[in-house]
């Protein structure tokens, strides 16, 4: 892959989005690349095929203080950008066929790294692990899943094993499978779907239809796992034991137009989520959820939100900033900004709101705590307008807490 920085900075946002455009005309690198570590970094990674569109997915930061991302490309290709600490390229790797459609998520297990992928011939699961000390040789394919087809959420659980959220066309029911810490299979369940939902989750892969938010979590615990997808007739949270993925209770969506988008535990029955409804966007940063009931996700109520962007991505997490307990939600408005909302862990108070991007559109891809203290965010921009390419930001322990007072 044939990279060139259009632009990096030193502490100034507002700099950099003003010259964006003249960098894209240039095609250059532009700017102070001199950028000491803790400092403010803004970086997006062009390539010289107009034609290729990134999607990126997940960032990690990695032991020498760098970062991989991983990202889709042109829909159901995988690849992994390894860039410093300083956001300079380093090295990509770009999986083609048959090993496609790359889970959102990257998982660091012992100094390596490992991501889930499907195979576009069987539509079965693959575990992979990334060769971060020789990008020339190929990620190696751990185990392949042969049961597990159509895969769509994985998130690691408190026990450092996996639970995978699937789709069995045959059976048409979401399928949730455990895998423990040495990756083998403890157990899979299947949650009957009273529609044909095939030519949706199809869609998903095919880039022709929306891409819902699936996704899958732990209660702290461990003793509650949860995915939402197609259950019944709605897209729907499904709480299940642990133990054997047995059904606990639902939080009911209205088909597919009514849902969460996202859902983090904090404690008890208290989560912090993202829900919408058709075209709204509400963020409830302490919303109870009772588990164990039948109840309908329209009835959490929240924050409604009009500059979230319908049916854009959501990211929670839970951090310390500034010494507090903190709830951080990241998204893009509809002015094609990424924003980050900082929510009091305790009480669910807004403790402050932060913008990245302007003059090119923004989506963001995920963001991950560095080890300097400060935030590195991944995502998606379009230079002119046109091109999708991989941006990152990533901010300063100083820029992070001045999020929280």
């Amino acid at each position: 892959m044939n990279y060139k920085y259009l632009f990096s900075y030193k502490s100034n946002i507002g700099y950099f989005l003003l010259l964006c455009t003249v960098v894209l005309l240039g095609a250059c690198d532009i700017g102070d690349n001199n950028v000491e570590p803790g400092e403010n970094i803004v970086k997006i990674y062009n390539n010289e095929n107009f034609a290729i569109n990134y999607d990126p997915l997940d960032i990690k930061q990695t032991s020498d203080g760098g970062f991989i991302i991983l990202s889709s490309v042109d829909v159901s290709d995988t690849y992994l950008l390894k860039i410093n600490e300083l956001g300079e390229f380093v090295s990509d790797t770009l999986i083609t066929s048959p090993f496609t459609h790359p889970l959102p998520n990257l998982f660091e297990i012992g100094g390596d790294f490992y991501f889930f992928s499907m195979d576009d011939i069987s539509l079965a699961t693959h575990l992979t692990k990334i060769n971060l000390s020789d990008s020339s040789q190929a990620p190696e394919i751990i185990r392949t899943y042969t049961e597990i087809i159509y895969p769509l959420a994985v998130s690691q659980t408190p026990d450092g094993g996996f639970i995978i959220q699937s789709y069995n066309r045959d059976s048409r029911s979401s399928k949730l499978t455990k895998l423990d810490a040495n990756f083998a299979e403890s157990w899979n369940n299947e949650y009957e779907v009273l529609e044909d939902v095939e030519n949706t989750i199809i869609g998903k892969f095919s880039g022709t239809a929306e891409n819902l938010p699936y996704f899958t979590g732990s209660m702290n615990d461990g003793s509650i796992y949860f995915f939402n997808g197609f259950y019944n007739f709605s897209l729907s949270v499904v709480f299940v034991n642990s133990s054997d993925g047995d059904l606990i209770g639902t939080l009911n969506g209205l088909r597919d137009e009514t849902g969460l988008s996202a859902a983090q535990h904090i404690t008890g029955n208290s989560f912090a989520v993202s829900r919408f409804s058709f075209d709204d966007n509400f963020l409830l940063p302490l919303g109870d959820i009772n588990v164990q009931a039948n109840d309908f996700s329209g009835d959490l109520g929240g924050n409604e939100l009009p500059e979230i962007l319908p049916s854009a991505k959501v990211v929670i997490k839970r951090l310390t900033i500034n010494g507090q307990n903190v709830v951080l939600y990241g998204s893009e408005t509809k002015s094609k900004q990424i924003v980050l909302y900082a929510y009091d862990e305790s009480d669910g108070a807004l403790l402050g709101t932060k913008y990245f991007g302007n003059v090119n559109p923004y989506e963001i891809g995920n963001f991950v705590e560095t080890t300097d203290g400060g935030l590195a965010i991944s995502g998606r921009t379009f230079v002119a307008g046109r091109f999708p390419r991989i941006c990152l930001f990533k901010i300063s322990e100083t820029e992070l807490n001045s999020i929280v007072p």
